[in-house]
């Protein structure tokens, strides 16, 4: 008898519907209600500004609504007090939403963003209580609440506090619900018995021809295109990549599977078994040297079954000797849980020239020093170091070191992944999140890791995930035009990546394992594929769109210089099944409350010489990779360079309306029309007529505008940073957690 597992679409009660989605559904309990103390029905603040968002309430994927037009005070009870931006930009508040008055203890979450807005899919569990009517939305649930995540009680129980309720209409009795059917099919067994034959005359077999597998033939289809894997506008990095070379080796290194269904489904033990054996044919002595010291490490061997992330950490040696124990106790101070199930990756890496400089010897020895001393410190990290030595003469003419670095700092995360599984210590279908930071940050979310895997687990169909990078938010102090700029860049940074446009920022995202093996990793480098700066962050997203059939966007969506962003069209629009049921592929998703600050010691020179900051990762002279083997230390021209700019009348460097207009305009012309509009109109709240806005992107303050941001900035930035600080980094009477940990020292 076997069981046969089908699928199909049934009519179900509420009861049912909550039973049928265990892992949508959240058991929670209300501690208060921030009715701004006062009794119903006065509602007179936040309470009812939970608002229909989008055209009626309707968007491309199905409902939207937005928690915006509520004020930063107007949410509290007693001496509580939760300010709605602050909550959403942390990751604490969400919507809740009730079935029916009896469910009210078990609700469907949904994720505010960090704007306020609410996105409802309508094909998930959530969008099932919401309708519409006459070209409008409509809520068919009881209740949809906008709630502030208050922590585990009772029995996990999670506890909520209510900032703002809209009333359904309560009348969905029934929904339409796919179900697992087992039905028993029996099959009989029949043995079929008979004299045997015998044959006077001797049959040889038929010869048995050996087959070996091999690539399939080239795909000349790639010839006929006039595009690269990075898009047909890759403008920083036009002199570095082939256009058709590019693509056809992007091609040519995918995985058999990911070759042939740009959609599929992939299997984390076959893609790593495969890739494993590609750079084992190509490169097998760095396979054999980075496998024995995964064979040698005790940490490796001890790690719980529950382990699904590793953190993966470039270290430049001779520069990171200040910033490596920091930014390794930023992960220390992460929820215990998320810490446990995170294996912390290191490439400690210098260049063969560097140990002939005596305080660059001292200075790798110093990074050696740090790390053994956060091991000592933070017995809760698993950390591994990979130790690579990189001869100059190779890298540089191929662009330098940097790519070999992230390469080899991949290989070794998607080894220790097939390790685990070769051994039975994780199986063969479960995935791993590969999360690329940097070794130089200033600050970290504090559920940071719990973001990213929650993220991770609960979205299957999705490659990557990018959080929010923030440059150096204590440098806003002094420099406050260039952290309006970049919370600009932020702003529509974070409407691109939900518009479906890939980008990967070595500083803050992550993808799965099974889709870095599938894309044959970061790939070769030689003559037509350079290693410098964006080969080792950048080309991953360019890749994973390309093979993920994503198309090339109308627009650069985050920066010409940086890469092209690619809209993930022809692979999430497609149906796919998995279990008989209907999925959708999402290519890339934003984490909200996953946040980085990161050192931007490279970015100021660009921007206080009244150029557009991320000319930094270019080629020209002083940026990244202008130095020997492409490394520029991080100050290298940054005093030189800040010595050029004039001091304005308040005696300071950055306060520039040229320098905030520069980099507007650049940042506004990889933004599309829709985001452009909506960035601005945060920017300059109640001002109209603030700017001009020419047909060509070049944007300009008028006398108005030029007075808001002076009343926005205060007198040498007094306004601008605090409120930011504070915001970020800084219990008060809004923010009982900090958003952002500081490092230890």
């Amino acid at each position: 008898t076997e069981d046969v597992v089908t699928h199909e679409t049934r009519t179900v009660s509420v009861d049912e519907f909550i039973a049928n989605h265990p892992q949508d559904v959240s058991h929670v309990t209300r501690d208060l209600w921030y009715d701004n103390n006062t009794p119903a029905p006065v509602f007179d603040k936040n309470e009812l500004n939970l608002q229909w968002d989008g055209n009626q309430g309707l968007n491309a994927e199905g409902f939207q609504m937005s928690v915006a037009s509520m004020v930063a005070v107007g949410s509290f009870h007693g001496d509580q007090v939760a300010n709605w931006s602050t909550q959403a930009q942390s990751g604490n508040l969400k919507l809740a939403i009730s079935a029916s008055v009896d469910t009210q203890s078990t609700v469907f979450m949904v994720d505010i963003n960090s704007d306020g807005t609410i996105n409802i899919p309508q094909d998930s569990p959530a969008g099932q209580f919401f309708a519409t009517e006459n070209g409008q939305a409509v809520f068919k649930g009881q209740y949809a609440e906008v709630v502030q995540q208050n922590g585990p009680g009772v029995n996990g129980v999670e506890r909520i506090r209510p900032l703002a309720t809209l009333v359904g209409s309560g009348d969905v009795a029934s929904l339409q619900d796919t179900v697992e059917v087992h039905t028993p099919v029996i099959h009989p067994d029949y043995k079929i018995t008979s004299p045997g034959f015998e044959t006077k005359t001797f049959t040889e077999m038929a010869p048995v021809l050996p087959v070996y597998s091999r690539r399939p033939l080239e795909n000349l289809a790639a010839r006929r295109r006039n595009t690269s894997v990075y898009g047909p506008s890759y403008n920083g990095y036009r002199g570095e990549y082939g256009y058709d070379d590019e693509t056809e080796q992007a091609e040519r290194e995918r995985s058999p599977r990911l070759r042939n269904d740009p959609n599929a489904l992939l299997n984390p033990r076959e893609e790593l078994d495969w890739y494993h054996d590609e750079i084992m044919r190509t490169r097998p002595e760095d396979v054999q040297r980075m496998q024995a010291t995964i064979d040698s490490s005790d940490v490796i061997r001890n790690l719980p079954s529950s382990q699904d992330t590793i953190v993966t950490l470039p270290v430049y040696a001779p520069d990171e000797y200040q910033n490596i124990y920091k930014t390794l106790s930023l992960y220390a101070q992460q929820d215990k849980t998320s810490v446990n199930d995170a294996l912390v990756v290191l490439n400690v890496n210098w260049q063969d020239a560097d140990i002939a400089d005596a305080k660059k010897a001292l200075n790798i020895q110093k990074t050696k020093d740090e790390i053994e001393r956060a091991r000592q410190d933070f017995p809760e990290l698993k950390i591994v170091v990979f130790e690579n030595e990189y001869k100059r003469d190779v890298v540089q003419p191929t662009g330098g070191a940097i790519g070999y670095v992230a390469r080899d700092l991949m290989d070794a995360a998607l080894l220790i992944a097939r390790d685990r599984k070769r051994k039975g210590m994780s199986p063969d279908d479960a995935d791993v999140m590969i999360l690329r930071n940097d070794a130089d940050m200033k600050g970290m979310s504090n559920n940071h890791l719990k973001k990213m895997q929650t993220m991770f687990r609960k979205s299957p169909e999705t490659d990557i995930f990018r959080g929010i990078t923030r440059f150096d938010v204590r440098a806003n102090e002094r420099y406050p035009g260039f952290g309006i700029v970049t919370d600009l860049n932020n702003m529509i940074s974070v409407w691109s990546t939900r518009d479906g446009r890939v980008h990967t920022g070595g500083a803050n995202f992550a993808a799965r394992a099974s889709t870095l093996a599938a894309i044959g990793g970061i790939g070769e480098f030689g003559d037509k594929r350079k290693s410098g700066a964006g080969s080792d962050d950048v080309s991953v997203g360019g890749r994973i769109a390309a093979a993920r059939s994503a198309e090339t966007g109308s627009f650069l969506g985050y920066s010409t210089r940086l890469g092209v962003s690619y809209t993930a069209g022809g692979a999430s629009s497609q149906p796919k099944t998995k279990g008989g049921v209907r999925v959708a592929r999402q290519v890339i998703k934003h984490v909200a409350g996953a946040n980085i600050d990161t050192n931007a010691d490279r970015l100021l020179p660009f921007y206080l010489n009244n150029e557009w900051y991320q000319e930094a990762w270019s080629n020209r002279e002083a940026s990244f990779g202008s130095g020997a083997g492409g490394y520029a230390s991080r100050d290298a021209f940054k005093d030189a360079m800040i010595k050029k700019v004039p001091i304005d009348k308040f005696g300071r460097r950055g306060v520039s309306y040229s320098f905030i207009e520069t980099n507007i305009s650049r940042e506004l012309r990889d933004a599309s029309p829709e985001n452009q509009k909506k960035a601005l109109s945060i920017l300059f709240k109640d001002t109209p007529g603030a700017y001009t806005l020419a047909d060509n992107g070049e944007f300009h303050f008028t006398k108005e505008g030029r007075k808001y941001l002076r009343k926005q900035i205060g007198r040498q930035g007094r306004k601008y940073y605090p409120r930011k600080y504070r915001g970020l980094y800084q219990r008060n009477a809004l923010n009982k957690t900090p958003a952002l940990l500081s490092p230890v020292a």
